[in-house]
């Protein structure tokens, strides 16, 4: 008579080790996936800052090699800037000459910035002249009445950052600052202190700070039409080329001060 088969199967004890060793494997492996879902969502900010500089750097060349805080006042003025709407990111990304080149406003925010995507969703740049401060994640180096900024020929002047970057206390321009350089161009950069970059793990409850982004993380596009993920100490080192290109369009240093859309 032949014996009946046994059936093997888990007990209970190896099914918990097992479902112990995938939880262990999975904390393992989730931090890695976050990183590298950030680092994929930097790239792609960094394309978005890429092609709002290609929309200035189109602008320019349609007006003399000049960005439009850098023209005379009567060409601001035809150009729908009139007053501080040159020197304004939320007018500056509405100008004529500017969205015809971005083409949508959805570019505007940041992957890193899920909090103003709403917001965003209801602008069509066909219809408005200006992007509310509550729907675009980038600032623009473009200077205030009295001190020039960023020039698309000085190729080393920072042209656009991620809207969490925070200027130092003795700015003259508080926080919407690259560095504490005296207002003006002057011949010879005079900058002691520089900005960095806030972060939701730092400054969680700062209106600054992007949701997907941590301390010590941000985008920037330079005048000569690159945009790369930095950190805090790169940022300073690109703040100090900034400063010291001293040809292009005016004379004398690229100033520090810069608007955001914290306003």
């Amino acid at each position: 008579m032949m014996k009946a088969k046994t059936q093997k199967g888990f007990t209970l004890i190896e099914l918990l080790v097992v479902i112990a060793i995938i939880g262990i494997l999975a904390s393992m492996l989730l931090p890695s996936l976050a990183k590298a879902k950030i680092r994929a969502q930097r790239v792609k900010c960094s394309a978005n800052v890429k092609q709002i500089g290609s929309a200035f750097g189109a602008f320019a060349d349609d007006n003399n090699q000049r960005y439009p805080w850098l023209l005379e006042v009567k060409d601001q003025t035809a150009q729908g800037l009139v007053g501080n709407a040159a020197y304004s990111t939320d007018t500056l990304l509405g100008a004529a000459g500017v969205k015809s080149t971005l083409g949508t406003a959805k570019i505007l925010v940041s992957p890193l910035d899920p909090d103003l995507q709403g917001n965003n969703d209801g602008v069509d740049l066909a219809r408005v002249n200006v992007v509310p401060n509550n729907s675009h994640s980038y600032g623009l180096v473009c200077g205030v009445v009295g001190t020039k900024g960023s020039d698309v020929l000085k190729a080393n002047s920072i042209l656009i950052v991620t809207r969490n970057i925070s200027g130092p206390a003795a700015a003259a321009t508080g926080e919407d600052s690259l560095s504490d350089s005296a207002p003006g161009n002057p011949a010879q950069s005079t900058q002691a202190a520089y900005a960095f970059w806030k972060g939701a793990d730092l400054h969680a409850v700062d209106a600054r700070s992007m949701a997907g982004m941590n301390a010590n993380q941000g985008q920037v596009g330079l005048a000569d039409g690159s945009s790369k993920a930095i950190n805090d100490a790169e940022l300073r080192d690109m703040v100090g080329k900034h400063h010291n290109d001293l040809g292009g369009n005016y004379k004398g240093s690229p100033g520090a001060a810069l608007d955001t859309p914290n306003d």
